[in-house]
This record gives structure tokens, sequence and C-alpha cells, in this order.
């Protein structure tokens, strides 16, 4: 496994691929923003874009979009309430994607409705400039019927001790209140199922002093009981990681820069070892984060999403040495902006495309007329890389 971050990274990584390599991106399917077109269209596109220039060949390589609908909408915190998650203490607070309902009268779930509005944006923008590249978009349910999966979900429900003392470790954070890796969901209500009884609520892990119960061992053995016959199941994020790089085996991993600091203590090939899963050879590439003047991270969880057109996100990045973005003063907007009217579904328009489309236009003018349209700086570099992910939030797959 090796590390790549920024622009070197990006045309380090280039210079030796072969062209038809497998490169893999996850997305949490309720929309798009800045944060997440950094990393799912601009780096992948950049990244294809410089191959072709090095080697002055078209790139053949398969690009896969990852939906993860397995995992819970809602994180919380220890206490249970949302603003006191971080990377080491988060629990499921509702269903998964796959369950929640879309909004409105569309028919299907959360994860149908954003689908095509992903699939669309990452086609048209990738899809037309390199038509050799083979697009394929999963969801990580499929991974169920994978041995890798399985091995990575009975694993979980048996070692929450190791998979807490790693994350404790790598994130330099205590790992506090009851650790629940694998969530199964009642077949009936679809909502998280708790692990520990009534009688048994000590922690697995606390202040960096482990403990089992008997209790809470007998628990988690019915539970791997439960998963094998059948039942839906979410993965603590980093589970889930480590499952589908082992079941996929890409040969790069496009994530932001909020992540590097557990990949760079080898928690997923840790975990992938310990469930005796095929030996990850895959590298990663960190895309740069995106912040506002107070270097507040643009990301739709922390509120604070930004309009950003795909093809001024590439431009900008490309012609900056991708260094990082000040968006300070892009204006900010909902979901239909961020994406543009062209390429969203007609569930998503409704029935006044004109003016949606009247509006994307007028920001984007807006956004030109200023008289500094946008301040490039190296927004990455007051980050620790040790502590990225707390410093930065709550990292997103």
């Amino acid at each position: 496994m090796a590390i790549h971050v920024g622009w070197d990274g990006l045309s380090g990584w280039a210079s030796k691929a072969q062209g038809d390599e497998l490169i893999g991106a996850g997305i949490r399917p309720y929309g798009m923003h800045a944060g997440n077109l950094a990393a799912l269209v601009a780096y992948p596109y950049l990244l294809f874009e410089e191959f072709e220039q090095q080697r002055k060949a078209a790139p053949g390589f398969t690009y896969q979009v990852w939906m993860n609908d397995i995992e819970p909408v809602i994180y919380v915190g220890a206490d249970g309430r949302r603003e006191s998650a971080n990377v080491a203490n988060m629990y499921p607070g509702s269903t998964t994607f796959q369950y929640t309902p879309a909004p409105g009268n569309f028919k299907g779930s959360l994860t149908d409705y954003w689908q095509s509005v992903i699939q669309g944006v990452v086609e048209d923008v990738i899809g037309k400039r390199f038509p050799a590249v083979k697009l394929e978009f999963h969801r990580a349910s499929e991974l169920r019927q994978t041995k890798e999966f399985a091995k990575t979900v009975v694993g979980a429900a048996a070692h929450a001790i190791f998979i807490g003392a790693g994350i404790q470790r790598a994130n330099n954070t205590d790992v506090e209140g009851k650790l629940e890796y694998v969530w199964p969901l009642s077949p009936d209500t679809h909502a998280p199922m708790s692990r520990i009884p009534d009688d048994a609520k000590r922690p697995f892990l606390t202040r960096r002093r482990s403990f089992v119960t008997s209790a809470q061992i007998v628990t988690a053995r019915k539970i791997a009981e439960d998963l094998k016959a059948g039942l839906d199941f979410a993965l603590h994020f980093r589970m889930l990681q480590t499952a589908r790089l082992a079941a996929i085996q890409p040969k790069l991993w496009i994530m932001g820069v909020d992540h590097l600091a557990a990949n760079r203590n080898g928690l997923t090939e840790a975990f992938a070892e310990r469930f005796m899963l095929r030996e990850l050879q895959t590298d990663f590439l960190h895309v740069p984060l995106l912040f506002t003047g107070t270097a507040t991270k643009l990301s739709k969880s922390l509120e604070t999403a930004r309009y950003m057109d795909p093809e001024f996100l590439i431009k900008a990045l490309r012609d900056n040495g991708n260094l990082g973005l000040n968006v300070t003063h892009a204006p900010t907007s909902d979901n239909i902006a961020v994406v543009g009217v062209d390429r969203l579904p007609s569930h998503i328009i409704g029935r006044d495309k004109d003016k949606r489309r009247q509006e994307v236009e007028d920001h984007k003018m807006a956004y030109r007329r200023l008289s500094r349209q946008s301040s490039f700086v190296d927004a990455n570099r007051h980050i620790d890389r040790r502590v990225v992910a707390l410093a930065a939030g709550v990292p997103h797959l």
C-alpha cells in the first residue's frame, strides 16, 4: 500500500500506471456537494488527463463509484447527540440508506433517488471526455455476497476490542462507550438492534482499559449466528472499507485527505490481516480539502455545502496545483445547483426545469462577476496529518 497526496501524488501515480487499472471511490448517496465532486469527479478526471498527457495514449482504466447504501443514515456520539460524534465514537442513529424512503412521491429508497444524479454527473463529465474509461456503479450492499464481507462481519462481531484499540491508536483519541462495529438490522423495522443486553452495559473498551463480560461474549456469538442466517446489517465505516477493498482489490482508491491519518497507520491492512482476508494491494490518493476563509471544511454534513460547477472545479484545481481551494465567496446553493440542471433526472428537477436552469446560470454569473472570483491557498498546510481526521471533522467514505 502506498499513500499519495495532492497533485504530486496524482502525477506520480499516473507516471507508473499501465492505463488499465481498477480505480475506485465511494460516496454516501444523499447528494453532491463541492467536496464530493472533488473526490468523485475532479480528481479522477485530472488523473486520467495526466496519464493521457504523460503517456500520449488514451486511458483505459476501469473507474468504479460505490454507493455506501448499507451505512446508517445518521451517526450519533456516545451520549446520543449528533454533535458529539467523532471519528472514534460513532454509532448508528437510524436505519441504512437502502431502507430510507426517498423524498416526495418518488417510488424507491434514498439510494435509488440519488444514484441517478451521482451517476449522471460522472458519466457526463468523465464519460464524455474519456470514452475509453469503463465506468461502473455499484452499491455496498452487493458486497454481502462475497467471502471477504462475511469474514469481516463475523470478525467484527467477535473482535470488538481489537477494532476499538486500533481505531483508538490511529486517531489518538479515547474510544468511549459501547463499541458496535457490526449493526444487525431488525427484519421488521430495519432499525439497528442493540448488541449489549440490559444486564451487561459495561463498555467493551473505555479509557484505554479493556474488558469484556461473559454476557457480551455470548451476545457477540449470537449476533454472529444471526448475521450468518441472513439478517441485513451495516458496518462501521472503517470495517466497510476493509471488506470492500479486500473484495474488489482496486489498484487505487481516491478519497479525501481527512482519511489520511487512519490509512497511514495501516488500520485497514491490520483488519484485513486479522480477519484472514486477501492481502490488500491498494494505493490511496488523497484529495485536498475545500475550505472557506475561516478554514471550515466544505461538507454537507457540516451544513457548509457550496455551489461548484464541475468544470470550474476541475479547472481551478488544475490551474493551481491542487493546493486547496478557498471558496469563501462562492454562492451557497442547494443540491440542484451543485450539479447543474442538465445532468439531473426528472424526479429531481420537477416540472420547473427552465426556472431551475436559470437559477444555476444566475449563480454562475454572480460568481464570475466577483472582483476576487476565487482565492487559492494551501488550505491543508495547517493540518497535522497525524490528526487530520479529527481536525477536519468526521471522515466521509
